[in-house]
């Protein structure tokens, strides 16, 4: 959120015809409290924002993936401590009350689409009923010391036997298994000798990853999907409103 804002302020846009005295708008040494919009320029959809109405307003068009976080209320910022160059360079020379627009371009914001991170593939992922692997590989995917039993390693029973060094996994999961993920459904068939997960997703909707990155699965058929994982703003330019809310005069200035 804050690299956004940085970005929004590096496009050099906040100058003012004329002069005013110093202790009326921001300058070097100044902590300044700021409140920002951030919108999708060619859709006009929310992205990000300091005002919490507005985040949780039901009526406000939102992109598909915003969530209402915590911690809004404006952001405070010193002016010359170097911590945010661009955004310190920004904000120089505004007064309290005043609001400006920014447009940030694609290059500056979330980069342009790289087609190469869009692919195809399998929809249908066949596991074997029976499965064998080495006891290290089974500590390491489960936490577990291999022992014969049966156990809960996914979400259906497995049946555990050690064997000459061996661990030997043998699924059984329910006649009817679904599971919900953020992106779709989860299903199992099955044949003789494997399991197939049949996953079904909801195209069109950008998900975040554990890893911080965001999958989109554009389109589909009985055995395969098409996936981006571009940045769902990708291409995009961002709109920037931001309003300086106070200015606290650096003391030392005197």
């Amino acid at each position: 959120m804050r690299l956004l804002l940085i970005l929004l302020l590096t496009a050099g846009c906040l100058g003012f015809q004329g002069e005013r005295p110093a202790a009326h708008v921001v300058g070097d040494g100044d902590t300044v409290s700021l409140n920002y919009i951030v919108r999708v320029a060619d859709s006009g959809l929310l992205f990000d924002t300091s005002y919490e109405a507005l985040a949780k307003d039901p009526a406000v068009p939102k992109v598909a993936w915003f969530k209402v976080g915590e911690g809004y209320g404006p952001l405070i910022v010193q002016v010359g401590s170097g911590r945010d160059p661009p955004l310190e360079r920004g904000v120089r020379g505004v007064g309290v009350g005043e609001e400006r627009k920014v447009t940030v371009m694609p290059e500056e914001a979330f980069g342009l689409r790289n087609e190469s991170l869009v692919r195809t593939l399998p929809r249908v992922s066949a596991v074997p009923r029976v499965e064998e692997i080495d006891p290290a590989t089974f500590r390491g995917l489960f936490g577990l010391e291999p022992a014969n039993g049966t156990a809960r390693l996914y979400d259906w029973d497995t049946r555990v036997s050690v064997e000459g060094g061996k661990v030997l996994l043998e699924h059984l999961p329910p006649s009817q298994y679904e599971r919900a993920v953020p992106n779709g459904v989860i299903r199992i068939r099955s044949n003789e000798t494997h399991l197939l997960l049949d996953f079904v997703p909801v195209v069109a909707t950008p998900v975040r990853t554990r890893g911080g990155i965001y999958i989109t699965i554009l389109e589909y058929n009985e055995t395969s999907m098409v996936v981006d994982y571009n940045h769902p703003l990708a291409g995009k330019a961002l709109v920037y409103t931001v309003r300086v809310e106070g200015i606290e005069k650096d003391s030392k200035k005197g």
